[in-house]
């Protein structure tokens, strides 16, 4: 479609937002209108107040109206009611908390259509940012100008361009006049896939090409509403929490059930046995007194198990954690501070988790305490429940890896050139060990070997680095040309956009190969090579700097390209069985970008080139040596071969090579000429008529210079060899610039082979860190990786994580034609050990490089071997030859051997070409579950899947947590197409923004200096209530584009926001070891206290435990002691426990011995006392309650219930402090450190000393007795003493076991040996 200049394109800025919140809006109404006829989602037999809950409550209170308890009925009634609206509240919040965070996002777009009168081009990614499978962009029109935007912010109505070879970001059809035909696209399609190229046979001499254009489109429906359906309808599909199943377990169905009716059945058979004593025997009939009798010590002994303030009590204590989760999120701290250089291994086991822990303000918890109350859904706290799913974590998941895992944009990691032999070094022992040199000894001056020099990236920076040998200015000379054509050609900004568009269209004619090419993924395809491709930094170390550009005037550029041949695929797929891969090889589609550049003084034109090895090599005749012109032989070019064919497995690898010109180009063939990003956003699109590109034959020009004709025929005309260097150096004489197809193809023709210069993404130091302290907390990290296995494994090696056998499994399924073998019938075949390794090894490159034709990815030389079946016949029968298991394990042995390069660098020296998986894991996703069934669990032990696709990532995140395994998955949040699902499959999830690649790292990606806090700037004189917490929030593009993606997650953040991952971790463990604390004790002091009252029935006594008292002690004193009890102190040991798989909670017989052992062997000696010092001061057995013969029976009654009572609360506060450090004796950690604890227990013991002494001075009947009951008061004193040595006792065979427990369990986190296990 032609643009006019002044014509109006697109939406403008505030409409598209108004038109994104009203369609955001439209889909919340019509949610809130469905919400009566949803159901609330699946668990809901896991609430905390349940039906039967209920009912057990409301038979209670019907017995204290009946035994005349009134006011202690009428409080559990008010008590229930509570309950029951505070739990239906919570509910009813838990069901629309992600309709309320909807709306809280529709708020901040309502403020953005405000603010965004000031947002700016350069407030927007890049134009020509380059591609990253972690983010969605979109060429639009907004305010009539191209912007790169988030595709979240695409709304119905928006002009897009769809560039060739992009996935199209919604449903869109093509703009086009009244006469043709518009295309359409569905959301995911690829645009270019139906082009000429699959119906055309490859060429038989060099052809122009005419590049798709680019389509401008209009968005049919807002694709973000897709993202936000299915987060209303999945969000309350999440499993359960580990803690929420304990809960239900333990007081829903173990002492409210089961507890609850044993002591039901034993009171009502005691009370029956009591009257048939006193009618048969003592023949004395009082029905109605025996009913009171029966019903009031049902009542009592049932009181303390009923829910009570329970809900509440876990409801607010839930909020509680929450809200210092929020604080601890917007307090400032380091991401992940560096630890102290530690000189021996036990000093680097020594824990630091109080680096990340900073001090919590608690007046900005209790103000976030109150939000939350409220309704707050920051942290998306009642249905995810990320307080307590960050402190059961068993696995951490990152589904994405460039900007977040890794710097976004890749690095230099080696640097190739050639070099003469005879030029020594300072230091000749290291360039010999840092050299592909020659097995053979000649010794000839002109003797050539293959320098291989690395650099170091500075993890602090994205693209700082140096080089690791301190004599490389002795090879300055062969670098200089390398850094030249750097900065004219990859790093210029004059190519940048022709360039983009250039990857574009062979990203198309690499998707129309996909039976021949096997790329998977066309980011790795483009954006690998030249597209991020910064290497300012290496130009700068040889010695250049940005000025050095400005001597040259950008002429044209010529943009190559080539089909593969089937052979070449053939023999790929065969190298790709031979390593075990699950997926094919991505071989790289050779092309090249050269560019032509005229010095403005001398006038001098000079070609220079970029692109695959394979296609520059046969561009090359001779090669620079650092001092002259050499012919690049058979031999160098296959070392040159030979580097580029290793490293294109796990690297991203340019060649560069240069050549004098005595004429230019103009014409379609030379580009579209310089157009900067200034050109762009003013509408002014380049036509694909103005542009051609080069398609060269299969056949290579090494094959084509020994043919009878030279080189490709022209309509009878040859073309000679290239004339000398030196004339174009020195000669005035300038030709006409070229312009046809044989002028471009001989122009490229005979150049000079300069280097080559590998790329790699470096993970980031932080995030190594982060792994190596999650492998102390035994939290193990999860990577879904999107690349194949050669890739994914050398970048989870810089990672630091394991990289051998038994740790990745590939989550591609296996295709149609493969033969689907099951995990043990894989086992019994021993075939499959014997022919890959041979023909792997026959693959490897010999020392006299003889087998590089067979190893290459896309090498030509090797593509056009006439008797290339020959060599396939070879190897079939090699692989026949070998009879014996020895001889292929020293195969192995050997080819493990054999590194990369062989240069200096450690890490380089570690990465085998054979890297492939031996044991004989599950390969595809459809073949996880039955492996684990059938055979060994090792896929849930694993660290690193490749392949993985989002419906893969979601399915394998679905068998984890049915095999207890507790998930926390991060991914980008500005990815809008395939992270929404994988993030509400998670049991949490995290949206990550990005760090977005530069095109330059002179060029920032984007700004938002000018918006920054720009939110708050805007509303500080608006009113607001005193316990909102206004966070510095900077409204632009990409906040809303991260907070619409994010949308499912409970945290959204940034990647260089300042939040350490392991300090939320441990804030959370430390909660929830304190929440269990809470729990176990108020459950255990609810059965001692119902136990009290039935064994006072059994022995015919009235209960010790009213159900007033009973009340009173369950919320007035244990309550409260539980709740302090959540304090936990600082441990430095409590991110270095290992805490198992989170399986369901089941007693068996073994356990429930264990539970009777450790807690009811510290409450029963408190029972026991309590019942003697009961008798002792009742004074009498009462055989007969009926007949009130003792006229002081009601005063004993009192004075022995306060006796009791000041017992209780004795005994409880000395039982609790075994609770206080559940892994350390009294001796090593003394309960008094925790003040919470401490504060509470005094207040608690001197309340009831007070209350204790006023009730015996105040009763004069009581203060006569204390002359014989001072005995009783002496005994609960002193058995404090013998209490408090019961608790230890216990709870030191507690910590036993539990140390037991952690050791296995962490010796299960380490293992990974599977019944394949070679060991």
């Amino acid at each position: 479609m032609n643009i006019e200049k002044n014509a109006e394109l697109g939406l403008s800025t505030q409409d598209a937002l108004k038109k994104l919140h009203d369609d955001i809006k439209k889909v919340v109404d019509e949610e809130y209108a469905n919400l009566k006829r949803k159901k609330l989602g699946k668990h809901q037999n896991y609430r905390i107040l349940t039906n039967y809950s209920i009912f057990i409550t409301l038979l209670l209170i019907i017995g204290l109206f009946i035994t005349s308890y009134f006011c202690t009925a009428i409080v559990v009634f008010l008590i229930l009611v509570f309950n029951v609206y505070f739990v239906y509240r919570e509910e009813k919040l838990r069901s629309t908390e992600m309709i309320r965070k909807t709306e809280e996002l529709l708020n901040d777009i309502e403020l953005s259509i405000i603010l965004s009168k000031d947002w700016k081009n350069t407030n927007y990614p890049h134009l020509i940012s380059p591609l990253s499978p972690c983010i969605t962009l979109c060429w639009c029109y907004r305010d009539n100008e191209l912007r790169n935007l988030p595709t979240a912010l695409l709304v119905e109505g928006d002009i897009i361009v769809l560039r060739v070879g992009q996935i199209s970001p919604a449903n869109c059809h093509e703009i086009t006049g009244k006469n043709s035909k518009a295309k359409s696209f569905k959301i995911g399609e690829t645009y270019g896939h139906k082009s000429q190229y699959s119906e055309n046979e490859a060429p038989k001499k060099p052809i122009a090409v005419q590049p798709l254009p680019d389509l401008i489109c209009i968005v049919e429906h807002t694709p973000f509403i897709e993202n936000l359906k299915l987060c209303f309808e999945k969000f309350l599909d999440r499993p359960p929490t580990f803690h929420n199943h304990q809960r239900n377990t333990l007081i829903n169905i173990y002492l409210q059930k089961y507890v609850f009716i044993l002591v039901l059945i034993i009171v009502i058979a005691t009370i029956n046995l009591r009257a048939f004593d006193s009618y048969f025997i003592r023949g004395k009939i009082m029905h109605k007194s025996w009913t009171n009798i029966g019903i009031l010590n049902c009542v009592s002994s049932l009181m303390s198990l009923s829910p009570l303030i329970f809900p509440l009590l876990w409801i607010n204590l839930h909020h509680w954690g929450s809200a210092r989760l929020n604080t601890l999120l917007s307090i400032p701290q380091p991401l992940m501070q560096i630890e102290k250089t530690k000189s021996s291994p036990e000093m680097m086991d020594t824990p630091t988790s109080d680096l990340d822990m900073p001090i919590i303000p608690r007046k900005q918890v209790f103000c976030n305490y109150l939000r939350i109350l409220k309704g707050s859904c920051d942290l998306l706290s009642r249905s995810t429940n990320i307080i307590q799913i960050l402190g059961s974590v068993s696995a951490f998941c990152c589904v994405d890896k460039k900007g977040i895992l890794s710097w976004p944009n890749p690095t230099p990691e080696k640097v190739f050139f050639l070099r003469d032999a005879n030029i020594e070094n300072t230091n000749s022992k290291n360039s010999s060990d840092s050299s592909l040199n020659s097995n053979l000894s000649d010794q000839n001056e002109k003797e050539t070997v293959a320098e291989v020099l690395d650099l170091t990236h500075d993890q602090n920076s994205p693209f700082k680095l140096e080089f690791d040998d301190h004599e490389w200015k002795n090879h300055l000379n062969s670098l200089k040309p390398l850094g030249l054509a750097i900065l004219v050609n990859t790093c210029c900004e004059k190519t940048q956009f022709s360039y983009s568009k250039f990857c574009s269209h062979i990203a198309a004619a690499s998707i129309v190969d996909k039976n021949l090419v096997p790329v998977t993924n066309r980011y790795d395809l483009c954006a690998s090579y030249l597209h991020g491709r910064c290497l300012c930094e290496l130009a700068r170390q040889i010695g250049f700097t940005a000025q050095a550009k400005s001597i040259f005037n950008f002429e044209g550029q010529i943009s190559s390209f080539r089909h593969l041949q089937p052979e070449v695929i053939r023999r790929d797929t065969r190298f790709a069985k031979s390593l075990h891969l699950a997926s094919k090889i991505k071989i790289p589609f050779p092309h090249s970008l050269s560019v032509v550049i005229k010095q403005i003084h001398g006038g001098s034109l000079q070609l220079l080139s970029q692109g695959t090895a394979d296609i520059i090599l046969d561009f090359c005749d001779d090669f620079w040596n650092g001092k002259d012109l050499r012919p690049l032989r058979e031999e160098e070019r296959k070392r040159a071969q030979d580097f580029y064919q290793r490293n294109a497995l796990t690297a991203y690898c340019t060649a560069f090579s240069y050549r004098p010109l005595r004429q230019g180009i103009v014409g379609m063939l030379a580009g579209p000429g310089p157009l900067g990003t200034s050109d762009l956003s003013s509408c002014q699109i380049v036509s694909s008529c103005d542009v051609r590109y080069l398609e060269l034959p299969p056949e290579t020009f090494e094959r084509s210079k020994h043919a009878e004709k030279n080189h490709c025929d022209f309509e009878g005309h040859s073309l000679s060899h290239s004339i000398s260097s030196d004339s174009l150096l020195f000669s005035d004489i300038k030709e006409e610039p070229v312009q046809d197809i044989e002028g471009c193809y001989e122009m490229q023709s005979h150049q000079i082979f300069i280097g080559m210069v590998t790329m790699q993404y470096q993970a980031q130091t932080d995030i190594v860190q982060l792994i190596e302290r999650f492998e102390k907390a035994c939290i193990r990290f999860v990577h879904f990786s999107k690349e194949n296995e050669l890739r994914s494994r050398v970048f989870s090696e810089k990672m630091g994580l394991e990289s051998g056998w038994n740790c990745h499994i590939s989550l591609l399924e296996t295709e149609k034609n493969e033969h689907n073998s099951s995990p043990k019938q894989k086992i019994e075949t021993n075939e499959e050990h014997k022919e890959p390794a041979d023909e792997f090894s026959r693959l490897l490159p010999q020392s006299n490089f003889e087998s590089t034709k067979l190893l290459s990815s896309s090498a030509p030389c090797a593509i056009s071997e006439p008797d290339s079946k020959q060599q396939d016949d070879k190897i079939e029968s090699r692989n026949s030859s070998i009879s014996n298991h020895d001889s292929v394990m020293e195969g192995l042995q050997e080819i493990q051997s054999i590194s990369i390069t062989t240069d200096s660098s450690e890490q380089s020296n570690q990465i085998p070409i054979y890297i492939s998986n031996r044991a004989k894991l599950p390969r595809g996703i459809d073949q996880i579950e039955p492996h684990i069934q059938n055979v060994d669990n090792v896929p849930l032990l694993v660290s690193l899947f490749t392949d993985c696709l989002p419906e893969a990532t979601k399915e394998m995140l679905k068998i984890m947590q049915k095999h207890g395994e507790v998930c926390i998955v991060m991914g980008s949040s500005a990815n809008s197409h395939s992270n929404c699902q994988i993030f509400l499959q998670a049991n949490c999830s995290i949206g990550c923004e990005p760090l977005y690649p530069q095109v330059c790292q002179n060029v920032p990606a984007y700004t938002e200096s000018n918006l920054y806090n720009n939110k708050e700037k805007y509303l500080k004189d608006q009113p607001k209530k005193w316990y909102d917490i206004q966070k510095p929030v900077t409204i632009s593009p990409i906040y809303l584009s991260r907070m619409l993606n994010s949308l499912p997650c409970s945290i959204s953040l940034c990647r260089d926001d300042p939040i350490s991952i392991l300090g939320l971790i441990e804030l959370a463990r430390k909660f929830s070891i304190g929440l269990w604390n809470c729990i176990q004790f108020y459950a255990s002091t609810a059965i001692m206290f119902s136990i009290l009252n039935m064994l006072s029935c059994a022995m015919s006594l009235p209960p010790i435990l009213t159900p007033d008292l009973s009340l009173y002690l369950m919320c007035c004193i244990t309550a409260p002691l539980a709740i302090s009890l959540v304090r936990i102190e600082y441990d430095p040991n409590i991110m270095n426990r290992a805490s198992g798989k989170k399986t369901k909670f089941r007693v068996d017989f073994h356990t429930f011995f264990y539970i009777l052992w450790c807690y009811g062997a510290k409450y029963i000696a408190s029972i026991i006392i309590l019942i003697i010092i009961y008798l002792f001061t009742v004074d009498h057995i009462v055989f007969d309650l009926v007949a009130k013969d003792d006229e002081n029976f009601s005063e004993d009654m009192l004075l022995a219930r306060n006796f009791i009572l000041f017992g209780v609360v004795l005994h409880l506060i000395v039982i609790s402090s075994s609770f206080v450090h559940r892994d350390y004796s009294i001796w090593k950690k003394n309960p008094l450190s925790n003040s919470c604890w401490v504060l509470t227990s005094s207040i608690i013991l001197i309340l009831h000393l007070i209350l204790f002494i006023c009730q015996i001075v105040f009763n004069n009947y009581s203060l006569n007795e204390m002359n014989d009951k001072w005995p009783a008061l002496v005994i609960l004193i002193v058995s404090i003493f013998f209490i408090a040595s019961v608790a230890e006792l216990c709870k030191y065979y507690e910590i036993k076991n539990e140390n037991r427990a952690r050791r296995r369990a962490r010796l299960d986190f380490g293992t990974k040996l599977g019944m394949n296990s070679p060991f």
